[in-house]
């Protein structure tokens, strides 16, 4: 459905607009991961019932204070924040980036009770109601053309929709955590867990900064126009990525966690034939990407797009390996290697820093800042997917 509605979005939308939308959701991505102090990945792990829904419930209430944190500091900071980012337009929406924030976090957490009750079925149907949400606020709002708000509010659909459908889905459960939780249970699990707090909450945002920071740093170097074509190129390409690969590495996850560290041979022969499978999909498609790009984003967007397709084969290798490592990297908490993780990704951070300093300092143009980037980011997911499989090897071994 998003591929679908891309090209009439394309002409509905300008390339300053798509601009706004990646500053406004490259900051929610950022942020909304980081208010529940990463305890929600752990939900899927407790063997007993009761002490995940003490994990849930400890989560909630992060979930809870930190949309409240944040809320307070864009209060403060709005105008200088978004002033830095060439985004003044976004000024008047700030407190969307709040809401924002709370449906993501809250969304996440509910699709990881979800996976860790195996019911994949109504992450998928939540999935469909987010893009039907998506196209029709994004379109409608295009066609009376109000914009860049449009676009601003099929985000919000996309990133909470479903959010109330998923909830009824658990809601026996739900209930249950006022006579469940307890101060003492919130604690121990609290302990039990820190090393995602400790370690994933660092891992995790420079993580989603090293992927969505391009974005920001292209609005701050290069402006709108050229941010809005970068975040097309990316948007499309990140369909196949979350939708296949995002999906796929939470019901690996979940499979994983199930077999738990009796049977590593399990987990590393199912990671293989999955990692087997996505490479398959993703060489002879990437392949396709680099040679056709340009001409297909000219002949499916629109003539003004040109430029977003020249991005995207130029980013074309660089999605070939985030395809095929997107399911892995969930394994990382299977293997409680959170150390190594966060040392993996602050090596990403230095280097994607580095080389956006670099295109500011020496001017560089915006095909070789890109063309730097895929470059990075290709290196990164092949050495995350070669550390992964090579550490449950050893755990065979």
């Amino acid at each position: 459905m998003g591929i679908a509605a891309m090209p009439l979005l394309s002409r509905l939308y300008s390339p300053e607009d798509f601009g706004v939308l990646a500053v406004f959701s490259s900051t929610i991505l950022i942020i909304a991961p980081l208010v529940s102090l990463r305890y929600a990945l752990a939900l899927p792990l407790p063997r007993q019932n009761g002490t995940a829904i003490n994990l849930l419930a400890l989560c909630f209430g992060f979930i809870f204070l930190g949309v409240l944190l944040v809320g307070f500091m864009l209060g403060i900071f709005k105008v200088p924040f978004l002033e830095a980012l060439s985004m003044e337009v976004l000024i008047p929406w700030w407190w969307m980036v709040v809401l924002g924030v709370f449906v993501t976090a809250l969304y996440e957490l509910m699709t990881l009770w979800a996976t860790r009750r195996r019911n994949y079925r109504i992450i998928a149907r939540t999935n469909v109601w987010q893009g039907v949400c998506e196209c029709f606020v994004k379109i409608a709002f295009g066609l009376f053309s109000i914009t860049p708000l449009g676009l601003l509010l099929g985000d919000l659909a996309s990133k909470g929709g479903g959010l109330i459908r998923i909830a009824k889905e658990f809601s026996e459960e739900l209930r249950k955590l006022p006579s469940m939780v307890s101060v003492g249970r919130l604690k121990k699990v609290a302990y039990a867990y820190r090393g995602f707090p400790y370690y994933r909450v660092p891992s995790q945002f420079l993580m989603v900064f090293s992927q969505q920071s391009p974005l920001l740093f292209s609005a701050a170097i290069y402006g709108a126009g050229i941010t809005g074509q970068l975040s097309l190129a990316l948007m499309a390409l990140a369909v196949p990525v979350n939708l296949i690969g995002g999906n796929m590495g939470k019901a690996l996850y979940a499979e994983a966690a199930a077999i738990g560290n009796s049977a590593p041979e399990k987990i590393y022969k199912i990671t293989k034939n999955v990692q087997i499978k996505l490479v398959a999909i993703a060489v002879p498609a990437g392949l396709f990407l680099f040679l056709t790009g340009e001409f297909l984003f000219e002949n499916v967007f629109g003539e003004e797009w040109r430029r977003a397709g020249i991005f995207a084969s130029a980013l074309s290798p660089y999605i070939v390996f985030q395809f095929a490592s997107a399911p892995l990297v969930q394994l990382m908490n299977i293997l409680s290697n959170q150390l190594a993780f966060l040392v993996i990704n602050c090596i990403r951070a230095f280097f994607l820093v580095a080389s956006f300093c670099m295109a500011w300092a020496w001017d560089l143009s915006s095909m070789t800042f890109v063309y730097g980037y895929s470059f990075i980011m290709s290196v990164f997911y092949l050495g995350v997917s070669l550390f992964v499989i090579i550490s449950i090897r050893r755990k065979v071994l």
